[in-house]
């Protein structure tokens, strides 16, 4: 072929390549180019608004962030017009700190709203608002939201217009608070602490095109409490043989990975940009524990209430590759560390002896089980969940609750990027994954979110959801998963094959109230699956507490699934513009704390018939994979290289 010839052809390869991969792409920017650069902060005063947290009767930690060195003067009031206020104590902001400042407001009245705002010499921060705890032998009804999962890719999160207007005491960002990378498909990251730091300025701050700084908003309007989970811990990127971040207690070269400089790098910017109150462990006689920080905390919440927060991420081992690893049960794996748990166990005793009604645990990894790869085609308990990849505990937690007549205990989690709310049951050996299984006594646990990350169905090319309804789509998801319904290849395998327990509560539940089950498009007053599930979309849970019952809510608007749409002016007021919907609503009626009844009969959970059977093998999974149309645009792009490598070569001989 002759030179100008070969220019030809490849010239038109190009061409080809670069429509494919332009298809592919959702018609967004090639994406092998980072996405996005760390930016220097916002320069305007108080940019970054304001927020509170860490709220018992009496006290409050209070935040902000200054463009510089600076003095400021934390102002709190009864009333949002600061009629009289009470100035506190100035604080200088310093470069240390990023200019962050915590203040820690004390000798606050119980069950009080307050309003407070931060001064600068003429500049006057955005105004906060937070209610304390109520005093502990108050029998008060509490409210509480929650959500986790903020990826940059998804901003500005239109979910949270609607969660600022909701009437709660207090809102736990559950984990996932941001994400690490700097490029859709996820190659590239933050590494140091100024690349920590901007993440989570990043996350206050105005999507370019974009008309809300909606977590700037979400920080303002609540006092919250919250946990880190993998993504503020983030994995290195450029130096893979650094330790793994995500879990503090895993090992490298015989160092505990949170005593690395990496890890408390990461954890710095955390305390930094968050309204957590710092104490350092020491004394504990753990290596794991000592010199690091402590995270986890009880809040009494009145008489009825008591919020139980726990640290799964400081001190928990290397993380499986699957949930089909034997590894899986092996009772030396730490998820929580020794101390932790044993004032833990200590905690739920404690509620118990003074009648406390209802135990809120906060987990960042789910408690319940969801099914392994060689269970339901998809590994879903994955190796960082408590059942995937620390099962020995997590049945030594449950039998815990369960020996100890611990009623009334109700789990809190996200990161799985969907709605499931499901009861708890364990192995009665908790070495023995095929000893039987047995209820948790009344537990169970809601997960939910996430604020705006990637979604989908769980079952994957399983359960064909091509054409249907959002709803539909989510009945066909879940009887597939629970076993009872054939998958794409008419295959049926799920839960119930295994012995698992299904997803949802069942009739027979201890305290469900059957007439208060409601959800989008279900069967009302049915304990159906369906009534417990939403996939697909981005959501947040409401959970209201008396003496008597546990009322839960949650809402939630349709997912985008490929954020490089977004790009897209017009897409993205569409999406700014997408309203929540109530998706499922449930009661619980309290259980009488301690009595016999209350693990009772779980009809239809096949609880009596002993455990899964076996450890077969692997299987892929997660939501926290990259998406399959990166990787084919990875692999455009290297025979775009190819061409482009060709057309050089030729222009080459043809010079020559």
């Amino acid at each position: 072929m002759r030179p100008e010839m070969r220019t030809l052809v490849n010239i038109r390869l190009l061409g080809l390549f670069l429509l494919i991969t332009f298809i592919f792409s959702g018609s967004s920017a090639i994406l092998a180019a980072p996405y996005q650069q760390v930016t220097s902060p916002l320069t305007t005063p108080f940019a970054y608004g304001v927020a509170s947290g860490d709220m018992t009767s009496d006290s409050v930690v209070l935040w902000t962030r200054t463009p510089t060195a600076t003095s400021v003067t934390p102002e709190l009031s009864e009333n949002d017009s600061f009629h009289n206020p009470t100035a506190l104590t100035s604080v200088q902001t310093k470069a240390d700190n990023d200019f962050t400042v915590k203040v820690i407001a004390a000798g606050l009245k119980a069950g009080t709203q307050y309003y407070y705002r931060f001064k600068d010499g003429s500049n006057i921060s955005p105004v906060g608002t937070f209610k304390t705890a109520y005093a502990a032998d108050q029998s008060a009804k509490v409210t509480l939201g929650f959500s986790g999962d903020a990826d940059w890719k998804w901003k500005p999160y239109p979910l949270v217009k609607e969660l600022v207007n909701e009437k709660m005491d207090f809102f736990f960002f559950l984990g996932d608070l941001l994400y690490e990378t700097l490029d859709l498909p996820g190659n590239t990251a933050v590494e140091d602490l100024a690349g920590y730091r901007f993440k989570y300025r990043e996350n206050r701050e105005l999507r370019t095109g974009g008309q809300t700084a909606s977590l700037k908003q979400l920080y303002s309007s609540f006092g919250q409490y919250s946990v880190f989970d993998n993504h503020e811990t983030g994995l290195s990127k450029a130096d893979k043989n650094a330790p793994s971040y995500n879990e503090g207690g895993s090992q490298l070269n015989g160092a505990f990975t949170n005593q690395s400089e990496g890890y408390k790098a990461r954890i710095q910017a955390y305390r930094e940009y968050q309204p957590v109150r710092e104490e350092q462990l020491s004394g504990t006689g753990d290596p794991r524990t000592d010199q690091t920080y402590r995270f986890y905390h009880a809040i009494p919440w009145g008489a009825n209430v008591e919020l139980i927060i726990l640290d799964d991420r400081s001190y928990r081992d290397i993380r499986l590759a699957k949930s089909d690893d034997p590894q899986a049960l092996d009772c030396s794996r730490n998820m929580l560390g020794v101390p932790q748990t044993k004032w833990f166990q200590d905690e739920l005793l404690s509620t118990k002896q003074r009648n406390i009604t209802w135990k809120v645990v906060v987990v960042s990894s789910p408690m319940q089980v969801l099914g392994r790869a060689s269970q339901v085609g998809s590994d879903l308990d994955s190796g960082k969940s408590w059942a995937g990849g620390y099962n020995c505990e997590r049945n030594k937690v449950l039998k815990f609750i369960d020996d100890n007549a611990i009623d009334n205990v109700v789990f809190l989690t996200t990161d799985n990027h969907y709605t499931v709310i499901n009861n708890l049951s364990y192995n009665t050996n908790p070495e023995d994954v095929k000893s039987p299984l047995k209820p948790a006594r009344n537990a169970f646990e809601v997960l939910t979110g996430p604020l705006g990350a990637s979604a989908g169905n769980p079952m994957g090319a399983r359960a064909d959801i091509t054409n249907l309804s959002q709803r539909d789509a989510d009945r066909k998801i879940v009887d597939i998963w629970n076993g009872i319904a054939p998958d794409a290849k008419g295959t049926t395998q799920g839960l119930k094959q295994f012995g698992l327990d299904p997803i949802g509560l069942e009739t027979g539940f201890p305290g469900l109230d059957s007439a208060s089950i409601k959800s989008l498009n279900g069967k009302n007053g049915a304990a159906d699956p369906l009534n417990f599930v939403s996939f697909n979309t981005y959501a947040y849970a409401l959970l209201t507490f008396d003496k008597d019952s546990i009322g839960v809510t949650v809402k939630g608007l349709p997912y985008v699934s490929d954020p490089a749409t977004l790009t897209n002016p017009a897409a993205l007021t569409e999406y700014e513009g997408r309203k929540a919907a109530e998706l499922i609503s449930f009661k619980v009626m309290s259980q009488k704390i301690g009595s016999q009844n209350s693990a009772g009969s779980q009809n239809g959970s096949n609880l009596d018939q002993g455990g899964a059977n076996g450890l077969p093998a692997t299987g892929a999974g997660g939501t926290d994979n990259s998406d399959n149309t990166f990787m084919l645009i990875g692999l455009l792009g290297l025979l775009l290289g190819a061409g482009l490598a060709r057309l050089v070569l030729t222009r080459t001989k043809k010079a020559r």
